[in-house]
């Protein structure tokens, strides 16, 4: 029965360590070469997102904190590979599924972290046979916000 316990603590131990986190697949990957790696502050995003012009993005500009971003487009196929093999590992727990599209080979998934009224983590997955990106959004950020940018690029 001992021998028993000490497996199961073993098991779900190694089981946690395969698991990782959102911060940990950007620092896996943004060293890797042809991956493009690009963080942008908070004064920088709000300078961008302010001079857009259109009210719908500039309205996010005091919302965001940092974005993220890892494109893999220019990667080989392995380093692909190893990033959806990532991905597949990926500690979500603490996020919910917002939306989740797999159409004609392309996979896109996007997370929150937060509450019903403002969520502080927006995580955007895209993958597809030529290209996979992840993109990290952190702020204070409204669902109807989220809702109504999704809405308009799927009417496009």
């Amino acid at each position: 029965m001992k021998s028993i316990i000490i497996a199961l603590a073993l098991l779900a131990t190694s089981l946690t360590g395969w698991a990782q986190t959102i911060n940990d697949v950007f620092k896996k990957f943004k060293e890797m070469e042809n991956v493009t790696y690009v963080n942008i502050p908070k004064s920088v995003v709000g300078m961008a997102l302010k001079s857009a012009g259109k009210d719908t993005v500039a309205n996010w500009a005091d919302k965001i904190d940092a974005i993220q971003i890892l494109s893999l487009e220019e990667a080989s196929v392995s380093t692909k590979q190893l990033f959806n093999a990532e991905v597949k590992k990926l500690d979500t727990s603490g996020y919910e599924d917002m939306i989740k599209v797999n159409s004609e080979g392309e996979k896109v998934r996007i997370l929150t972290k937060g509450t019903e009224k403002i969520i502080n983590s927006l995580i955007i997955f895209a993958i597809d046979e030529n290209d996979c990106a992840l993109v990290k959004i952190d702020g204070r950020i409204a669902p109807d916000d989220v809702n109504a940018i999704v809405d308009n690029q799927t009417r496009n």
